[in-house]
């Protein structure tokens, strides 16, 4: 039984990933790759962290958006101001629908909401805002910090393979 990845069951997906990391970082190995090119590309499509009831990201798109027009009533009569000010679930399930149909355009006037907020704050106060949504802003269900929702299991392995020489 491996020490590596100790959070993960033994199965052949953990002996397989193991195995490659052993050949990839294995100088006498045949499948030897050297460090500049060991590259690990991840989806956020849960596998990291908790995507229900939405994206942690879209999350925290509506909150800025819920700032914004409390703060700049002259906003609350357009979409999609005006639906996260007055909750209208309605129209957010229906955009929600739709996307699942294969219809982004209220997913769209979401982002350009989203693209408003933030315009003209600098990448530095974007940053900060977002790690403090990170840390303080707490999941509905679960009632702890969205930073406290990962899948650890996945986070391990983006350890191992950090430790491994691997860009992630």
């Amino acid at each position: 039984m491996s020490t590596e990845l100790s959070l993960w069951n033994e199965t052949p997906q953990k002996k397989a990933i193991l195995d490659f990391v052993q050949a990839v970082t294995n100088k006498s190995d045949p499948h030897y790759v050297p460090p500049v090119e060991r590259i690990a590309t991840f989806d956020n499509d849960g596998t990291l962290w908790c995507e229900k009831p939405m994206y942690i990201q879209l999350v925290h798109a509506l909150r800025g958006i819920g700032k914004m027009a409390a703060a700049k009533p002259e906003v609350r009569d357009r979409q999609p101001f005006k639906a996260v000010y007055e909750k209208d679930m309605a129209w957010l399930g229906k955009v929600a629908a739709d996307y699942a149909k294969g219809d982004p355009t209220g997913f769209f006037t979401i982002i350009s909401g989203f693209a408003e907020v933030f315009a003209d704050i600098p990448a530095e106060e974007f940053e900060a805002d977002a790690k403090e949504f990170l840390t303080h802003a707490q999941h509905d269900r679960f009632k702890v910090p969205y930073k406290q929702l990962t899948y650890k299991p996945m986070v391990e392995l983006l350890d191992y393979l950090q430790n491994n020489d691997f860009g992630v």
